[in-house]
């Protein structure tokens, strides 16, 4: 499954990875407790974490095929790392949304996002991974300004597969290793308005607005470079036999 160029890899079913503390402190292990740090498995000590108490997610035991989850609450639960600056990039998310109706803003709910931190203008955000009510679909952002890849949304335990390349070229982003969508964009160029940061429940640029996530996450692998298909499909395979997802 491991392939090189991994920059951010968070796993919600590894129970040592899951902290009480931004500085690490005590495991999580009992259902219901607040996580202040979901520690980076991919060697760069990327943790996403959250320093204000009310505002951390949970963990949830046994969600799915018996691996716990990190829940949202859609209020003002977050998480947030560093991230490097990229000119290409590629990620996987494992998540669900648990509400349809609450906590919407302007239609739009996030899930993951990288960008600068507290920028409001579009140019600093390198993607952004959310759903909308109208039309009600999954939407992707490969880079602000590009456009959006939108794609018919489910409440079940997706692969969220999210493909950008170097350069001009076809961003592609599929649901669960399938029903592609593409888009063209050109001069693709993410090495502005760094440092970034990625944001896992809200956007990088607004942390006050309810666009808050109510739903689980279970996993995430961001990496930076554009895969291959057999590369992609590799890690899907893996997820979807992890997660048990379709």
């Amino acid at each position: 499954m491991r392939t090189s160029g991994l920059q951010l890899w968070l796993d919600a079913a590894d129970v040592s990875t899951i902290f009480d503390a931004t500085s690490g402190g005590s495991l999580v292990t009992a259902d219901g407790s607040a996580v202040a740090r979901w520690q980076d498995k991919s060697g760069n000590g990327r943790h996403a974490t959250q320093s204000t108490a009310n505002a951390r997610p949970v963990l949830k035991t046994s969600i799915k095929n018996g691996k716990n989850v990190l829940r949202f609450d859609g209020s003002n639960d977050w998480l947030q790392s560093n991230f490097t600056s990229v000119s290409q990039y590629s990620m996987f998310i494992v998540c669900k949304r648990n509400n349809s109706a609450s906590n919407i803003y302007g239609n739009y709910t996030w899930i993951f996002g990288i960008g600068k931190n507290l920028d409001v203008s579009t140019a600093s955000r390198l993607t952004q991974l959310g759903f909308t009510s109208s039309p009600d679909s999954f939407t992707w952002d490969p880079r602000s300004g590009t456009g959006t890849i939108s794609i018919t949304r489910t409440d079940n335990f997706n692969i969220h597969s999210c493909i950008a390349p170097l350069g001009s070229g076809t961003a592609r982003y599929l649901l669960n290793g399938a029903n592609e969508q593409t888009l063209n964009v050109s001069a693709f160029n993410a090495t502005t308005n760094t440092p970034l940061v990625a944001s896992i429940g809200t956007t990088t640029w607004d942390k006050s607005f309810p666009f808050f996530l109510n739903g689980d996450v279970s996993e995430i692998l961001v990496y930076d470079k554009a895969l291959t298909t057999n590369q992609r499909q590799s890690i899907e395979s893996y997820l979807n036999a992890k997660w048990a997802l379709y």
